[in-house]
């Protein structure tokens, strides 16, 4: 469960493994490494935040989250906090300033997040997880599997449509951008030829 800067990540595990999981950050501008081919998977932004918001409160205590599961206690009892730099356009803010600063127009960011995103060479939709495998395994050069374990996974949590209306519009509020993104990489997704699950592809070396 890798957490790093990107030209970090490369420079410590890229010479003894061909394939590294993390979550990644960029400097802004930094592009993406010609050497190397990327996967992403998307999930719908509300969908994605409340799924966090749940899993920090009911899967861990105040003493492993200090502070920060107050926080996410507070922003469902609509109380004053802090916690919107955690929950807010996260997928925007990450994809913008791959090849840009993030300081350009809210349109700007979406045009440059979609741009980068659509030169990655598997991008996965959480909702249609199988296509992702299929995907993902053919460009690794593995047999696709036929199930994944679930990692990580949230103890309790409602689902969209039985979090309350006011919940879902502050969450809403704070995450436009990233919902403008999304339909966009979904409806690019759709634009696409089906790929084949039975694609194979050499192993990458």
């Amino acid at each position: 469960n890798l957490i790093g800067d990107h030209s970090y990540l490369i420079r410590q595990y890229g010479g003894l493994y061909s394939v590294i999981s993390a979550h990644v950050g960029f400097k802004d501008g930094e592009g993406l490494d010609p050497r190397y081919q990327y996967m992403t998977l998307f999930r719908d932004p509300v969908d994605r935040v409340v799924s966090w918001l749940f899993f920090v409160i009911n899967n861990h205590d105040d003493v492993q989250l200090p502070g920060l599961r107050q926080a996410a206690i507070q922003f469902l009892q609509e109380e004053e906090n802090s916690l919107a730099g955690y929950v807010e356009n996260a997928y925007v803010k990450h994809f913008c300033g791959i090849e840009g600063n993030g300081a350009e127009s809210d349109d700007q960011k979406i045009a440059n997040a979609l741009a980068v995103i659509k030169k990655y060479d598997v991008v996965g939709l959480y909702d249609d997880m199988p296509q992702f495998l299929a995907e993902a395994a053919a460009l690794i050069g593995v047999p696709e599997p036929k199930k994944l374990g679930k990692v990580n996974v949230t103890t309790q949590r409602p689902q969209v449509d039985e979090i309350t209306p006011a919940l879902r519009e502050r969450i809403t509020a704070l995450n436009s951008l990233d919902i403008r993104l999304f339909e966009e990489v979904v409806a690019w997704k759709k634009s696409l030829p089906q790929k084949s699950s039975s694609t194979s592809v050499p192993p990458i070396t």
